[in-house]
């Protein structure tokens, strides 16, 4: 039979009691807890900085160094044999001068008189050539009359043939001689600058001497060896145009840093084997007014080649890749983050360009914070670094 609370004892109920009251404690202070704001607990998400992506064209460029050579570089060559009696005061080291300009003459003497020789021949070869001709005109006038006999017009034929000949050969002399004096000036066939001279006045100078070693100063040239991998930026199929890619040259020259503006013009052949690179000449015209600065030869350059057009790609920061192909999304409606996928097409510096994978609007993390994972809910907040925060 159930024991009356007068039958159970005190010591009985005390755990009861105790129990009973914590849990009247335990009501009342949930009763009187303040509610928390929802701005409150906005507080505790991890905020995020981020940017908004745009998708717009880009031009991209590679960059390259080398140094600066001569387009044409030749040997100033004697082609007569003789004393050299007279040397140019531009034809040393640095000089200047234009094209057809006389820079170094050879004994003409010898030349002038085989030409007068030549001449005096060619007048004793008109002038038998001539006789020839009245000769056979006669004997083939007397044959057509019977007076005279076949075998004495073949010998008059003859004769004409032989004399026709002589003249044709005396003013091929005439020619040679007149080149070869030509020749006792050598000139070169473009405007530029001496590099050497190896002659001297007073010098007997063989047929083939090199005189001097010269270069245009028309156009030079830049070879700028381009890894493998950036060959995919450049637009290798225009040709030597005014459309064929813009390269800009700088470098420190007269105590300044300059600028100077060329073309791309070809790719050489074969990659080099120990490097595995491509080598891309660029030529830069020079202002023959000289209104801007000079283009030493020998300056090294760094240069900027204008590469091929990209119609749409997304600018964002190095620091926003996570791994080799990631970004992360922030949702715009639920501020969740979201793990993408995306093509990147190529890394400069600090910055990446995405090919692939965002649209357009897209807030993407500016940091690819470890701590953030997918389906995260976080705070967005514009980035300071970039454009319109």
């Amino acid at each position: 039979m159930p024991r009356t609370l007068r039958q159970i004892g005190p010591k009985a109920l005390a755990p009861v009691i105790v129990i009973c009251a914590g849990v009247l404690a335990t009501t009342g202070l949930i009763a009187i807890e303040p509610r928390k704001d929802p701005l409150e607990i906005a507080e505790r998400l991890q905020t995020v900085a981020v940017m908004i992506a745009r998708a717009e064209p880009v031009q991209l460029h590679v960059r390259a160094q080398g140094t600066v050579e001569p387009r044409l570089e030749t040997d100033l060559v004697v082609e007569v044999s003789g004393r050299i009696v007279w040397i140019a005061p531009t034809l040393e080291a640095g000089g200047v001068f234009t094209a057809d300009e006389p820079l170094l003459r050879i004994d003409a003497r010898d030349f002038e008189t085989a030409l007068e020789r030549a001449r005096a021949g060619v007048e004793r070869a008109v002038s038998e050539h001539r006789l020839a001709r009245a000769t056979e005109a006669r004997r083939k006038t007397l044959h057509d009359v019977g007076a005279t006999s076949p075998a004495a017009l073949e010998e008059a034929e003859s004769r004409a043939g032989v004399a026709a000949a002589g003249l044709r050969e005396a003013r091929a002399a005439l020619a040679q001689a007149e080149l070869e004096l030509e020749r006792t000036e050598v000139r070169a066939p473009f405007d530029g600058r001496v590099r050497s001279r190896a002659v001297a006045v007073g010098m007997f100078a063989s047929r083939g001497t090199a005189a001097a070693r010269v270069y245009s100063s028309e156009a030079l040239e830049v070879r700028l060896p381009i890894p493998s991998d950036d060959l995919a930026f450049l637009d290798l199929g225009v040709p030597d145009t005014a459309e064929a890619p813009r390269v800009g040259l700088t470098g420190k020259f007269a105590g300044r840093t300059q600028r100077w503006q060329g073309r791309l013009v070809r790719m050489e052949g074969a990659l080099d084997a120990r490097t595995r690179m491509l080598v891309a000449v660029a030529r830069v015209d020079l202002d023959p007014s000289g209104a801007e600065s000079p283009l030493p030869v020998g300056l090294f350059v760094e240069a900027e080649i204008e590469g091929r057009k990209v119609p749409s790609a997304f600018n964002l920061p190095r620091a926003a890749l996570r791994g080799a192909d990631q970004v992360l999304v922030i949702d715009a409606a639920s501020s969740k983050v979201h793990l993408r996928h995306v093509e990147v097409l190529r890394a400069i510096g600090d910055r990446i360009l995405v090919s692939e994978g965002l649209e357009d609007g897209e807030q993407v993390a500016t940091r690819a914070l470890a701590v953030l994972v997918e389906g995260m809910e976080v705070r967005p907040q514009p980035s300071r670094t970039e454009p319109g925060s």
